[in-house]
């Protein structure tokens, strides 16, 4: 539904998982709902409820030590944050989940996480940090075999390196 473009329908679907989940009592499966229905909610523009939802499942994960339902949960925190206009409070949101992350042996979390980060980073002009975080993503997949994320990684660290255009 959402990628039909039909973000209300996706909505009213994960309410419903939400539901079931609830009645199952997996928490966990609550959590990733409300982490659907946050991202649901940031597509559709509706950024306030879209916090209330993805601050209710970081909790959620928080208290039940599932450190990639945190980790998942914390990049669309930054994907709000990033859609909010607020990149120093997504990069501060994405340096919570690289600690987290770095406490696993997660090469292909680690690599997401990275690359997620060095935008934010990017974005206040930090480019010589912006660019190591890249090029560790890049490591990251390269090692996992991810032969498509290290493609769109290495788009990125080409546009990086390109000097900025001068109208």
């Amino acid at each position: 539904a959402v990628a039909g473009g039909r973000p209300e329908q996706a909505g009213d679907l994960v309410e419903r998982a939400r539901m079931v989940r609830s009645d199952l009592g997996d928490r966990r499966g609550v959590g990733l709902a409300l982490a659907g229905l946050g991202a649901v909610a940031i597509q559709t523009g509706e950024h306030a409820r879209a916090g209330r939802l993805l601050q209710e499942a970081v909790d959620t994960f928080r208290r039940a030590g599932d450190r990639w339902g945190l980790v998942s949960t914390l990049w669309r925190t930054a994907e709000l944050e990033l859609a909010r206009d607020r990149p120093a409070a997504a990069e501060e949101t994405l340096e919570e989940a690289l600690r987290v992350v770095d406490e696993t042996r997660r090469v292909r979390w680690q690599a997401v996480t990275r690359a997620n980060l060095a935008e934010p980073v990017l974005l206040r002009g930090d480019v010589e940090r912006g660019r190591e975080l890249l090029e560790q993503a890049l490591a990251g997949f390269s090692e996992r075999g991810d032969a498509a994320a290290a493609a769109s990684v290495r788009e990125r660290l080409a546009a990086v390196a390109k000097p900025p255009q001068r109208r």
